[in-house]
């Protein structure tokens, strides 16, 4: 269920790289317990705006407030799932270890993990399908799977907010109605905020879209058409 109460409040942010402006007077609300969709152009800023919800940016000026708190003192309360990842095939780190990385901050200072925490990523390794692949090299998977491990991750510190960027891309159809299933179910329980090209996938499960081109436009969701769901935007001068 939703709370009117907004989690994250963005107030006259701005973002540029050098002098070149990638978001300009951000103002938005995300509210608890919503599930928000973000879309836009390539280039159009949605990944920084999830940078920076994250903490992992900061704004060149303006406020970003997560329950009254920098982003950076929430980031442990916030799930990130990438469109995909970014590491080396090679590298030995089984399935389990690699959801386990979720909750890096209750790592022992000895290198081992508490019971309940192995116990809780054997949970959601079950719950996602992927029980049977926990002492399996995380690069032997394919995307789908890889997608279905992180989801875990994402969800390992119980995280109050789940920020997704482009989850689907690229994902067969099994994989990819898997992770639309998950986020339905998660709906309410969660403050869910998704970028994705994939609107009419996701439409009617959405409350609320914002549009991202640099600056911001909240768009009805009856008013959605047919060049949107294509991907097509107007393109805005920067």
């Amino acid at each position: 269920m939703i709370n009117p109460d907004p989690i994250i409040k963005i107030q006259n942010v701005n973002f540029k790289y050098e002098s070149t402006p990638i978001l300009k007077n951000v103002n938005l609300t995300f509210k608890r317990g919503g599930f928000h969709l973000i879309i836009g152009p390539n280039g159009g800023g949605k990944t920084t705006l999830l940078n920076l919800i994250l903490g992992l940016k900061t704004p060149s000026s303006g406020s970003i407030l997560i329950n009254n708190s920098s982003p950076k003192e929430h980031r442990s309360k916030i799930g990130y799932l990438p469109q995909a990842l970014a590491f080396d095939p090679m590298f030995p780190l089984s399935v389990k270890e690699f959801v386990l990385m979720g909750s890096l901050s209750q790592l022992k200072w000895y290198g081992t993990w508490p019971k309940t925490v192995k116990q809780k990523a054997d949970t959601l390794l079950d719950s996602v399908s992927m029980a049977d692949f926990k002492d399996q090299q995380i690069g032997s998977l394919s995307g789908g799977q890889r997608q279905r491990a992180s989801m875990a991750r994402a969800l390992m510190n119980d995280p109050d907010i789940l920020l997704l960027d482009e989850p689907t891309t690229g994902l067969d159809i099994q994989a990819f109605s898997f992770i639309q299933k998950e986020l339905i179910r998660l709906k309410g329980q969660k403050t869910i905020i998704m970028v994705s090209h994939m609107i009419a996938d996701v439409i009617d499960e959405v409350d609320d879209i914002t549009s991202v081109q640099c600056e911001i436009e909240k768009i009805a969701k009856q008013t959605v058409c047919n060049h949107y769901k294509l991907g097509m935007y107007h393109m805005k001068d920067k």
